[in-house]
């Protein structure tokens, strides 16, 4: 006897509960749109000035920055990315950009200013007019001396009495070390009464120990000499701080 066997239904397809389908609504299909913020660094408000002491050092590099510009134009917080290498500079760009006058294109999010983060970069160049400027300097905070026959730069002695600064504590600990370079003001009785950091040793303790003891006024250096006078001066120096 030939038994037939009744068709089966189709089984239901099993479906996995813990993989939940990828339900898209129509508004989630478009993606945003954003245009980040913008800096015209030629606007007058917004021109960071070449710093002086970084003009004499024929200092350059490019700053590289994270600004915070708000939907009004306006930056509400920089932030130095990467270093110039030169502290000097980096403050020099960040001063103007917090500046309120200092209007910026703000960024959008489809179409609608919004605040948001931008990255920028600002390029220290010394052109060919920059550079002749730079000869010419004269009495500008002091004799700015030129290599001439007639005249003497500058010396700092940091092994001399009340030149060399004491190793914080901290540093040693954190074994910091490593090259700050100054730019130090030289009045033409010796006395030192500016001094700027050109560029950090990465570790800020230590670049304010030599500044702070540069500044005490224990510190007498061998002032600029021109047409054999004592005259006042910039002079740029560096500190080498070494671990024992």
């Amino acid at each position: 006897v030939e038994i037939a066997e009744a068709p089966m239904a189709d089984l239901p397809e099993l479906v996995n509960e813990s993989v939940k389908p990828d339900v898209q609504n129509k508004d989630s299909k478009k993606s945003n749109i954003v245009i980040n913020g913008r800096i015209d660094f030629e606007k007058p408000a917004c021109k960071p000035e070449y710093p002086r002491a970084a003009l004499r050092n024929e200092l350059t590099g490019t700053t590289t920055l994270a600004v915070t510009i708000s939907a009004e134009g306006t930056a509400t917080q920089v932030k130095v990315i990467k270093s110039s290498g030169h502290v000097m500079l980096d403050e020099a760009v960040k001063k103007p950009l917090l500046n309120p006058a200092c209007k910026m294109q703000p960024g959008t999010v489809n179409g609608v200013a919004k605040k948001l983060v931008s990255q920028v970069q600002y390029v220290w160049r010394l052109d060919d007019d920059d550079k002749e400027k730079n000869n010419q300097f004269v009495l500008v905070q002091g004799a700015v001396l030129k290599t001439q026959s007639n005249t003497r730069p500058a010396k700092i002695n940091f092994d001399a009495l009340g030149c060399k600064p004491e190793y914080p504590r901290a540093s040693l600990r954190n074994e910091e070390h490593g090259i700050t370079k100054l730019d130090v003001h030289i009045t033409e009785t010796g006395a030192i009464d500016n001094v700027q950091v050109l560029s950090s040793s990465k570790f800020e303790g230590l670049d304010n120990a030599v500044r702070e003891q540069l500044l005490k006024g224990s510190c007498i250096a061998k002032p600029a000499l021109k047409d054999g006078k004592s005259v006042a001066s910039n002079t740029m120096v560096t500190y080498l701080w070494k671990l024992d």
